[in-house]
């Protein structure tokens, strides 16, 4: 009788560790709690090599993403959001580093920003004697134009308003918004946002400048990268830029989130670029050899004409 109560009392322990064994390792992912799920991508994370953490977003999501960016430094340093989108553009969107930077020298941050142009080529400010004309030369038409039709940046350099509307036309035609430039030779100093659409007065500029500003600050910033699938409208953020893949929800393209090529693992993307480079080199040979030569018929071997 008391064996039988022990193996009984063996069989109950047994059960009991099984169940404990299955509470410790069931994973329940709907009724997990945050801290559960944390865990549980931390494990898959340093089980899984190819695990990494993306999310596709649309244009829409991705400009309320950059205008959170863009208000935090408005509020931040007090300037406007078009000098803000300056800052950020050629920052690379980190706004920590613009912080830091404007606490330590705020003109030097505004000039690697090419918002101001440094003291050698800042122009002499000739507004006042302007309003004492009615009629100043332009430096790009050399017409005389009335003092109020001249426009200008930070740098004091001053033009016409026909000759700035036309240098944004042909900038704009050629895809470039937020790398324009002031006219006066030598002088860097970038055009913004405001500036532009107040002079540019066609709606399909407009509408073709905000669209090349928006994509020179997706592709600008670090996290993001757009999908290279055919037609896709979705962005892909990513808080690390490593050499992982991506695969799009929208179009099921698969791709590097580093470099935008096919994924291609193991090797790094610098490889597989100049891989590329030279088998397109190589094919350019062949073209041209199969274009320019031909077999010699006694040798077989590629011979070219070049006299005779």
């Amino acid at each position: 009788m008391s064996c039988n109560v022990s193996d009984e009392e063996d069989h109950d322990k047994e059960t009991f560790d099984d169940e404990e064994d299955d509470e410790c390792f069931d994973y329940d992912y709907y009724n997990a709690t945050d801290f559960d799920n944390d865990l549980y991508e931390c494990d898959l994370k340093n089980k899984d090599s190819e695990y990494f953490e993306y999310e596709c977003l649309l244009i829409e999501d991705v400009e309320r993403l950059l205008n959170e960016s863009v208000e935090t430094i408005c509020s931040s340093i007090g300037i406007n959001p078009s000098l803000a989108k300056v800052l950020l553009f050629t920052h690379k969107w980190d706004i920590d580093k613009i912080k830091e930077k404007y606490r330590k020298d705020s003109f030097q941050l505004f000039t690697d920003a090419k918002i101001k142009s440094n003291r050698s080529t800042q122009a002499y400010d000739t507004s006042s004697h302007r309003r004492a004309s009615n009629y100043t030369q332009c430096n790009t038409c050399l017409q005389c134009c009335p003092s109020e039709r001249y426009l200008t940046l930070s740098c004091n350099h001053n033009f016409c308003k026909d000759c700035w509307s036309s240098h944004l036309e042909v900038q704009v035609t050629q895809g470039v918004t937020i790398g324009i430039e002031c006219m006066a030779q030598g002088c860097r100093v970038l055009v913004p946002e405001d500036f532009a659409l107040n002079i540019l007065t066609k709606t399909s500029l407009r509408e073709k400048y905000q669209q090349f500003a928006f994509s020179d600050y997706v592709k600008s910033h670090p996290e993001l990268r757009y999908c290279p699938g055919a037609n896709c409208c979705i962005i892909i953020r990513a808080k690390e830029n490593k050499s992982k893949r991506v695969i799009c929800k929208h179009c099921k393209s698969s791709f590097c989130f580093k470099c935008g090529c096919d994924y291609h693992a193991p090797t790094n993307c610098e490889i597989i670029k100049r891989w590329l480079t030279k088998c397109a080199d190589d094919s350019e040979t062949a073209n041209y050899i199969s274009a320019h030569t031909k077999d010699c018929p006694k040798c077989h071997i590629c011979i070219e004409k070049n006299g005779g």
